[in-house]
């Protein structure tokens, strides 16, 4: 509280009723009623505003037209809005309202604008002059976040560089939700604001926005990011930006078309260029890596044309093993505000990680533990954000029996000490979907370690047994298991000629299975192990084999590959872990332990090696509401006496999806755009 300033002799006057001394001028005898008015207090200073410089490496570019937008909130596709006020600016195109920088490369946004609180706010520069004429393909991008309460960014005191390092960072995380530099947008679904709100913050996780270089640690959560690649991606912007009258932009704009195509439509400027790039970024990786060698802008760079341009962060767990997963079954999984779970098996004691979306760890050290956890198999989560885990449990040495711990958002174990249905004659299998109604399934009948049920059996919310059904006529033993829009749940069976299993709401089977009678893709053969399985927003169902993968659809549907796109089909193979993004592609772990994504045609569309995270091998994958895809595996360094236990974030490479898939289910959302 601020309170006036009284003078001590004033003060003595009135506590002694100032009966013998009066103010000057005041007629004798003549009480003092009042005290005189406090000092008018000093104007507050003035509020800074968003302001900072915009270069081309290290020089300023002059005249170069800056835009405020924000991201469209009424469905994706739409233009961003732009928040500039042309009344103020004294200037406006087609795009909206701007401002110029002045001969420095500066600029300063007061006053000239409010945007809405929690949408999600941008620059977009075009144009102006670094030296070699003026470059009308120069756009550039950073990212300013979320639209503080006040509606304005007035007191960001911080200066803004924008350049092609924060351009590359914008697009990138950005790109789950931009069609070119103009058009960001969402729906504005809850989950959607969540989505996009996690994925502007990504931004910051790759560039300082004070600086614009390339960061080599993300601010929380101790990831690695990679720079080199970043700042050979910023050389390859500015080999345009910097060039004279834009004279060497023909060879970016023509391989980085927006649908990778060589036919497709080419941008006109390097923010849509970069945009592309990460929408695509398997295509022409040759042709775009040699751009860099023709600007000296950024450094560290790449010392050899890299496999591909994704972006991936690297988190490290500290005092874990490696993590290999189990075939078929999900060991990481993501909630409705972007957090990412993850299961750890040991080696001695299994336990139970979580991440926030920018990568901090949520988890004590060493994870959460209790709730019978001990040999985590697979995990799924509910739609309050609960986590499920499928156990496989040993006594004494003997043969491992199936159980199900829980734990909250929060880590708590809601699980008992021993787990859910847990004991010597548990059945139940070892991967976990959640339905609609949040039940958790399971496969069951297991024998001894397989983790392989013929039947399945059905959990309530507070996990007792609802429906057991060990071995219904015609069924053989699922692996990865998966659960339909109708709330049929499906199995991929590794052994037999069945190949995949589909049950009703009873866990009675239903044969023959509503899917199937035209399939696509690689064969499903006997002993090539069926593993993986996952649902589409169609009803599609997508089985990871030995063979590749195959869809297996009652419409009638185009032929389609299934392999190709890092995926091969060895004798006798695996198949890995798979997943559906917002855009039905098609995301799996191929046999090298590399990324395979495929259109929901089937055909391949990383390249023939997949997407690789440098140094590392992948194993469970996850997309999340961001744009993101998410996964673990290891990088092979040396943590004692294992190789190291690491999560990787592909940033933007997925197209944004419902999480967690129980909301997807419920929600009618099933492998949707949130």
């Amino acid at each position: 509280m601020r309170f006036a300033a009284v003078s001590l002799s004033c003060l003595c006057l009135i506590l002694v009723g100032c009966s013998s001394h009066n103010s000057p001028g005041a007629a004798a005898g003549t009480p003092i009623t009042s005290a005189p008015p406090p000092p008018a207090a000093p104007p507050p200073p003035p509020s800074a505003a968003p302001s900072g410089t915009v270069r081309h490496g290290d020089t300023p570019i002059v005249g170069t037209r800056i835009y405020l937008l924000a991201a469209n909130t009424t469905g994706y596709g739409k233009p961003s809005v732009s928040l500039l006020e042309a009344a103020v600016t004294g200037a406006s195109d087609s795009i909206g309202a701007y401002t110029v920088t002045k001969s420095d490369g500066s600029f300063t946004i007061e006053g000239a604008y409010t945007c809405t609180a929690s949408t999600q706010v941008y620059l977009y520069t075009l144009g102006g002059d670094s030296g070699s004429g003026n470059n009308a393909a120069s756009g550039l991008l950073a990212v300013l976040g979320s639209c503080p309460s006040s509606g304005s960014f007035a007191n960001m005191t911080a200066k803004i560089t924008v350049n092609e390092v924060s351009t590359v960072a914008a697009a990138y995380a950005m790109a789950g939700f931009a069609a070119d530099a103009t058009h960001v947008s969402s729906s504005g679904t809850p989950l959607a604001q969540v989505g996009i709100a996690n994925a502007f913050a990504n931004a910051a996780s790759l560039a300082d926005l004070s600086t614009g270089a390339a960061l080599t640690a993300t601010p929380v959560g101790s990831g690695v990011v990679p720079q080199s690649e970043l700042d050979t991606l910023a050389d390859i912007l500015a080999a345009c930006v910097g060039s004279t009258n834009g004279s060497g932009c023909s060879s970016l704009f023509a391989n980085a078309t927006a649908d990778g195509t060589a036919d497709g439509v080419q941008p006109t400027d390097t923010a849509t260029a970069a945009l592309n790039i990460a929408h695509h970024p398997g295509v022409n990786v040759a042709a775009l890596y040699a751009l860099a060698s023709e600007s000296t802008a950024f450094a560290p760079v790449l010392t050899a044309q890299p496999n591909d341009f994704t972006v991936a962060l690297c988190f490290t767990f500290p005092n874990v093993s490696t993590d290999g997963g189990a075939v078929g079954r999900h060991p990481i999984a993501i909630d409705g505000e972007g957090g990412v779970w993850i299961t750890n098996l040991g080696p001695v004691q299994g336990s139970l990680f979580k991440l926030a979306h920018s990568g901090a760890m949520l988890a004590p050290a060493g994870g959460f533990t209790g709730g019978g956890i001990g040999n985590p198999q697979s995990i799924a989560i509910d739609e309050s954000g609960n986590a499920w885990i499928a156990e496989l449990l040993y006594y004494n040495g003997a043969p491992g029996t199936g159980a199900v711990s829980e734990f909250s958002s929060d880590g708590t174990p809601l699980s008992p000490a021993n787990a859910y249905a847990s004991g010597p004659t548990s059945m139940l299998g070892t991967s976990i979907a959640i339905d609609a109604s949040g039940n958790a399934w399971l496969p069951y009948g297991a024998v001894a370690t397989s983790g392989y049920g013929a039947g399945v059996a059905e959990l309530s919310s507070t996990g007792s047994l609802v429906t057991a059904v060990a071995n219904p006529p015609g069924a053989s033993g699922i692996s990865g298991i998966a659960i339909d829009a109708a709330g049929n749940i499906w199995g991929a069976v590794p052994y037999g000629a069945t190949l995949f299993n589909e049950f009703s709401t009873s866990g009675a089977i239903v044969n023959p299975p509503t899917a199937g009678q035209y399939s696509c893709g690689a064969p499903l053969i006997p002993e090539n192990e069926p593993s993986g399985i996952a649902v589409d927003a169609a009803g599609n169902i997508w089985i990871t084999s030995g063979q590749g993968v195959t869809k297996e659809s009652k419409s009638p549907i185009p032929s389609c590959s299934g392999t190709g796109g890092g995926i091969i089909a060895p004798f006798e193979g695996v198949g890995g872990d798979i997943a559906i993004d917002g855009d039905a592609h098609v995301w799996v772990v191929n046999q090298a332990q590399n990324l395979s994504e495929l259109s929901n045609a089937g055909a391949p569309i990383s390249p023939s090696t997949g997407y690789k995270a440098p140094g590392a091998s992948v194993y469970g994958i996850a997309p999340d509401g961001s744009g993101n895809l998410w996964a673990t595996g290891t990088n092979y360094t040396l943590v004692g006496q294992f190789h190291s236990f690491n999560v990787f974030e592909f940033i933007g490479a997925s197209a944004p999806v419902v999480t967690p898939i129980a909301a997807g289910l419920k929600n009618d959302t099933l492998g949707s755009r949130p």
